[in-house]
């Protein structure tokens, strides 16, 4: 019986090298010179490989005389036809990006193509994905990481602990900053002038005619600035203060994945929103309500 195995074994390795001296001598299948037909070897060497068409990349050639025939033959109608259509769809994309970044431009703000359930989800988690790198590179802690003092100004029920109560805090001045901060895609509202007078000077202003017109100018001025600003604020249109106070709510439930009452990862946002570039995205929201990224670098 042991002669019978060692032959078979024997059999065996003899089938398995002449399949393999087979397949090198076919070459390899899914390699093949587009002219001539001949297949490009395992385990090919640097000339021995077979060469791409250097304009539309999609044929391959064992040589330029294969190259050189099939051009002939008819590939240069086909290679240009291939080619024009690669640039219409560069053209259209681009097209459509442009289209999409003027569309945003004229909403007020990356939050407003979003339902207002993912857009509070994200103001969320854009604010706990900031704590957490401020916390890691710069060693800040902030919200709920702050250290705690007796003093609280916000009430909350006896069962949430002081790390969320200080979280809950730290999220609603970034929303008083989301509320007052203007959208990246439009200019900033030119600083106040100052009005500081002594009494006896704005007696005088107020009795001129063209002092009192000028203060109308002014705060005609500053009323526009102040509708501008709203208009083009980071928070989207429907933002209201029971819109403001539904967000705080939904934050302090730990049924929800958005919620202050846990720490957030990047990895862990990547599986949530299956959105490899959603922490970037998170990111330039914190950046433009805070003015600032985590580096402390003005935007």
């Amino acid at each position: 019986m042991d002669i019978i195995n060692n032959k078979l074994s024997m059999l065996k390795s003899i089938n398995k090298q002449q399949q393999q001296q087979q397949q090198l001598l076919r070459g390899n299948p899914s390699r093949i010179c587009t002219f001539c037909k001949k297949r490009e070897p395992w385990n090919a060497q640097p000339g021995q490989k077979l060469k791409r068409c250097s304009r539309c990349r999609a044929r391959l050639y064992c040589s330029r005389a294969c190259q050189r025939s099939d051009w002939k033959k008819g590939h240069q109608m086909a290679c240009a036809a291939t080619t024009t259509t690669t640039t219409a769809n560069k053209s259209k994309d681009e097209n459509r990006t442009e289209t999409e970044t003027e569309r945003n431009e004229k909403e007020n703000s990356y939050l407003e193509s979003l339902s207002e359930e993912e857009a509070m989800n994200q103001l969320i988690d854009a604010y706990r994905l900031r704590v957490e790198d401020e916390r890691i590179y710069r060693g800040y802690l902030r919200g709920r990481y702050a250290p705690q003092n007796t003093d609280t100004d916000t009430i909350i029920t006896t069962n949430t602990d002081a790390s969320l109560q200080s979280a809950l805090r730290d999220f609603q001045d970034f929303l008083d900053l989301a509320e007052t901060s203007p959208s990246p895609s439009s200019p900033s509202p030119p600083p106040p002038s100052s009005s500081s007078s002594s009494p006896s000077s704005s007696t005088a202003s107020a009795s001129s005619p063209s002092s009192s017109s000028e203060s109308k100018t002014q705060l005609d001025e500053t009323e526009q600035s102040r509708k501008n600003e709203t208009k083009s604020s980071v928070l989207p249109s429907w933002w209201t203060p029971q819109k403001r106070a539904d967000c705080e709510w939904r934050a302090l439930q730990s049924g929800f994945w958005s919620s202050l009452c846990a720490p957030v990862e990047k990895d862990a946002i990547v599986e949530r929103y299956r959105d490899s570039m959603m922490p970037m995205k998170l990111r330039v929201l914190a950046e433009a309500v805070y003015g600032y990224n985590v580096m402390d670098q003005p935007r």
